[in-house]
């Protein structure tokens, strides 16, 4: 089977995009899944995702990863269409059409890089930058979570390892070394 037909799906399952409800998508795959097994459209309806992907960041101090929609209003839903498979996506609750299907004309299935470039999306799971590659010794930073939050310092030591680095921040006039993780800074603005 070649990576394109992989994609695409066994035999004639092709993706296509459903526009939904703002916030009903989850309860949109859960129908669609539910009512492809009730009737009996397994072979004709695939997969069904709510495209999602982990975020981390900080939040008052501390590392978080949440899970957060990055099509929000849209399910992808692998399946053949035909009157069948139409007719229950059409009409479950929360959906309100295909992509590309307005005005009676039938719905266009994602093109494969489309579907390539989502699903990996999904499937890579979104972590803190590497630090070796975005900030050197020496450079700029502003801090933008925490206590030193909008202090400007100097990158001192970078620990890849922990996502961690030393900066020198200037408090009451005195250079102070402060330890941060790297989702607490950015790249300072430059001065003008």
């Amino acid at each position: 089977m070649s990576e394109d037909s992989s994609i695409q799906g066994q035999g004639r399952l092709r993706w296509y995009a459903v526009h939904t409800l703002s916030g009903h998508e989850n309860k949109v795959c859960h129908y669609l899944k539910n009512s492809a097994d009730a009737l009996i459209l397994g072979d004709q309806i695939g997969r069904v995702i709510m495209p999602v992907e982990e975020v981390t960041e900080m939040r008052e101090g501390r590392r978080t990863t949440t899970r957060r929609k990055f099509l929000p209003g849209y399910v992808l839903v692998e399946m053949e269409l035909n009157s069948e498979t139409r007719h229950v996506v059409s009409n479950t609750p929360g959906v309100t059409g295909f992509v590309g299907g307005q005005g009676g004309q039938e719905p266009t299935p994602l093109r494969a890089p489309e579907v390539e470039r989502i699903l990996g999306q999904i499937e890579r799971k979104t972590t803190a930058p590497e630090t070796d590659s975005i900030y050197r010794q020496g450079d700029q930073v502003k801090v933008v979570d925490g206590p030193f939050s909008e202090f400007t310092g100097t990158v001192e030591s970078i620990d890849p390892a922990k996502n961690k680095m030393a900066i020198t921040v200037s408090i009451f006039g005195r250079p102070t070394k402060v330890e941060l993780d790297i989702l607490q800074v950015e790249p300072a603005p430059p001065k003008t």
